[in-house]
């Protein structure tokens, strides 16, 4: 089989994503022929290297909708692509590369429902009757349990995401846009690359409020598009002027260093299929704050994540002074150890493996 793994994934820090699209890579490239697709953005990042180091084919496509179509076609047929494998592409998009082929496909849905504006709800709606339209073999699987239930697809599975686990840093020089973040006070750390959708505004003003009794820093990771500028300008937008005690970070790779820095992590999100970075900072035995959304609920069995309102500063502040007098011990690190071995990279590997070979698209 000639497996094609086309995601439109372009962000510096390669994370657990790309641990994950490798691990399966790397489970059947014995038995499959497997290339990568990302977008030309990609093309400098770190992480392509290596991939191309394990000995894999990449390959970059353009973003704007009929180049996308066009490249591809001409990436898969080049490389005889029988089983196409999507992650962060629209499945009505993937559907139409494939329109008159015989192509396999596997759709990986990251997002979820809530929390989006009408049109991409909508959207999503229209991409499942797409499935229904198209009677070709494909498959479905979705991170968020909320997505998955309201989903219209024939083939649908709901697998959560699995943790590839860094390790935090041990010692070593700081950067110098950690030189600021003193750790005396409780360290707060949200990453803000799609703010709107972080509910960064919420967070900030939150924090303000925190700040009227209480010590404390933010550090916000900001995104690669505008990066701080654009930040910056989306919170004035919202009427957030003042970033006192707020450090602005840019992505990196060895983002392990800015969890290390930090006492608590937040996801202050207004929609999540299922969080990445809070699996991550709960790994690293930090505090967690999350929203009471359905992409979160998954984390409120460990010790130490604490839940706010949605949408509301002034329960995320109670939950910002709560988290800043509250430390694990040994014993309840101990139980949230055990409790993360359901969301091991191994086991979501074998997961996902399980479900493209009983449907025919590894061999």
């Amino acid at each position: 089989m000639n497996v094609g793994i086309i995601s439109d994934y372009a962000a510096v820090y390669s994370g657990n994503f790309i641990s994950s699209i490798l691990s399966i890579a790397d489970s059947i490239k014995e038995k499959n022929n497997v290339i990568f697709c990302f977008p030309f953005e990609a093309e400098s990042r770190e992480w392509i290297q290596i991939i191309r180091d394990k000995g894999y084919k990449v390959f970059f496509f353009s973003r704007k909708k009929i180049s996308f179509i066009f490249g591809i076609r001409r990436i898969c047929r080049k490389n005889h692509v029988n089983f196409a494998y999507f992650h962060f592409v629209s499945p009505a998009l993937g559907k139409t590369t494939f329109l008159f082929k015989k192509t396999k496909a596997c759709f990986h849905i990251h997002s979820d429902f809530s929390g989006g504006k009408p049109l991409r709800r909508m959207q999503k709606i229209k991409d499942t009757f797409f499935d229904k339209i198209v009677k070709r073999k494909s498959i479905y699987i979705f991170v968020s349990k909320d997505l998955y239930d309201k989903s219209f697809a024939r083939i649908k599975y709901h697998i959560p995401n699995g943790l590839f686990k860094k390790t935090l840093p041990v010692s070593g020089k700081e950067d110098d846009f950690l030189s600021e973040v003193n750790s005396h006070y409780p360290v707060f750390l949200s990453f803000a690359w799609s703010p709107f959708v972080k509910g960064i505004d919420i967070l900030c003003n939150a924090f303000k409020s925190y700040l009227e009794t209480n010590k404390g820093i933010l550090m916000l990771v900001y995104g690669k598009n505008g990066g701080e500028k654009n930040l910056k300008d989306f919170l004035k937008k919202q009427g957030i002027n003042d970033f006192k005690n707020i450090v602005f970070l840019p992505p990196i790779e060895d983002v392990a260093t800015y969890y290390k820095k930090a006492s608590c992590f937040i996801s202050s999100s207004r929609s999540e299929g299922f969080s990445y970075s809070v699996l991550e900072a709960i790994s690293y035995n930090k505090n967690v704050i999350v929203s009471d959304i359905s992409g979160t609920s998954w984390s409120l069995k460990f010790r130490g994540v604490i839940s706010f309102k949605s949408e509301d500063s002034a329960s995320l502040r109670k939950a910002m002074m709560k988290a800043s007098t509250y430390s694990l011990n040994k014993i309840e690190i101990a139980e949230n150890m055990s409790l993360l071995k359901e969301y091991s990279g191994e086991r979501w590997c074998s997961h996902v493996l399980n479900v493209l070979r009983d449907n025919g698209m590894i061999l």
